[in-house]
């Protein structure tokens, strides 16, 4: 009769001070932590050390890059990949832990959970963000992360994936300044991955996929009903989309006067 299953968590940080002990304290069950920091400035890894002795010190080299290489410093059966920001809730702690105890399953190779996020303190239930369920549970000798410096995905190629109750707490933004840092930062990553897939883009690009970013979250998948939380995740949303695409265009141009000698 086969034991217990051992959990690895692995967390990519920089500059996460100020929330990562609220994350990693909701993984005191886990056999191990593992935290690979891209060199933060603040006092991160001085938190990560309270909980942990893995931490690594790895230089930025885009999201998918640096969540591979925390999963392949993890050693347990199972793993869970978190952000910084995220916090496993208490059903989801308990579920987590039956899931290992359990006989080993070869029906799921992975799990899906879902993730409520926190917008400026408002919990928010409709628009884009409404029922997001996020690949994060997975057999470590299942899964690898895609190299994608943004919007990075997990992969399980051969194996089957399933749905485990309880839930991920998403505090990605605390207040409107971190939104709107997140949309300079998400769009310019975004148009630079874009650029080196060979997409170009035109006003018109920019202005007809913002506005429809905004029509679908509000709109269509009912973020109106979050109220004025609602249309703020809509607004950042479209920004963010209009931007990156402005920002793509901008690539070309440069690249063109780069070519034809005109600065």
């Amino acid at each position: 009769m086969q034991g217990r299953q051992t959990l690895s968590v692995v967390i990519i940080t920089y500059n996460e001070g100020h929330r990562l002990g609220a994350c990693l304290s909701s993984v005191q069950f886990a056999d191990e932590i593992i935290v690979v920091d891209a060199e933060s400035t603040d006092n991160t890894v001085a938190i990560a050390q309270a909980y942990t002795d893995k931490i690594y010190i790895q230089p930025w080299q885009g999201f998918g890059h640096q969540k591979q290489i925390a999963l392949n410093y993890a050693k347990g059966d199972w793993v869970l990949s978190l952000d910084a920001d995220e916090i496993v809730s208490p059903s989801l702690q308990v579920n987590i832990q039956k899931q290992l105890t359990m006989p080993f399953d070869t029906t799921y190779s992975g799990y899906y959970i879902t993730s409520v996020t926190d917008f400026c303190g408002t919990k928010i239930r409709h628009g884009d963000w409404r029922s997001d369920k996020k690949l994060r549970l997975f057999k470590r000798n299942k899964g690898t992360f895609t190299p994608d410096v943004v919007h990075e995905r997990l992969v399980i190629p051969d194996g089957k994936v399933g749905f485990l109750p309880g839930h991920l707490s998403h505090f990605s933004y605390p207040n409107l300044a971190t939104a709107l840092e997140k949309v300079q930062r998400y769009s310019t990553l975004g148009a630079e991955k874009k650029w080196a897939a060979g997409k170009k883009a035109s006003f018109f690009t920019a202005l007809s996929h913002g506005l429809w970013a905004f029509f679908r979250g509000y709109v269509l998948k009912g973020g109106f009903l979050d109220g004025v939380a609602g249309f703020l995740v809509a607004f950042s949303r479209m920004e963010e989309t209009f931007y990156r695409y402005m920002k793509l265009r901008e690539l070309s141009l440069e690249a063109t006067q780069q070519k034809t000698g005109v600065l």
